[in-house]
């Protein structure tokens, strides 16, 4: 019966996912920069980057990041700021260097390229959940939600991004 249920485990990949050490819960990272982010904006569909508060964010400024969103094509972003958290958890600070420089179609962080991207053409918070190697090359899942800025109340020229990062353990018997 046991056996049975690891495989089911397996097969669903249901593995317990703890969070890295020193991290926020993602329930609270999300609802608290939602939070600031919303305040941020007010009446208008978008805030500027200037309009975030780093001290209203709190705890969660260790899990966020800020990019430019470099025009072009491809699209391109720009990391601004990496927060501690998110450091730790991705192996390196990426702070002033272009996304896809650091994460071609053949990696396996590409996905987050493609978040990127929709946040940035739908101009709306984008959740996203990928799992990647950091690195390291430590298999990771991150989690997370970006959330689009404007300096002109129009366009989207950054974006805020919270995330956690989770590393799977094996089961144990």
């Amino acid at each position: 019966m046991a056996f049975a249920a690891t495989q089911q485990r397996c097969r669903d990949n249901l593995f317990r996912v703890p969070p890295l050490k020193g991290q926020m819960k993602l329930e609270q990272l999300l609802e608290r920069v939602q939070s600031v982010w919303d305040e941020a904006r007010g009446p208008r569909p978008l805030p500027s980057r200037t309009d975030i508060d780093p001290v209203r964010l709190g705890p969660a400024l260790q899990h966020v990041s800020v990019l430019d969103v470099v025009s072009g094509d491809p699209l391109d972003f720009r990391y601004r700021l990496m927060g501690q958290q998110l450091i730790k958890g991705y192996g390196a600070n990426l702070a002033g260097q272009l996304h896809t420089v650091v994460a071609d179609r053949s990696r396996s962080a590409w996905p987050f390229y493609e978040a990127l991207v929709s946040c940035t053409t739908t101009q709306r918070p984008y959740s996203f959940d990928i799992q990647t190697r950091n690195r390291n090359e430590v298999l990771v899942d991150a989690k997370g939600r970006i959330w689009p800025l404007s300096d002109d109340g129009q366009a989207v020229t950054g974006l805020l991004a919270a995330c956690i990062y989770f590393v799977p353990q094996t089961l144990t018997a």
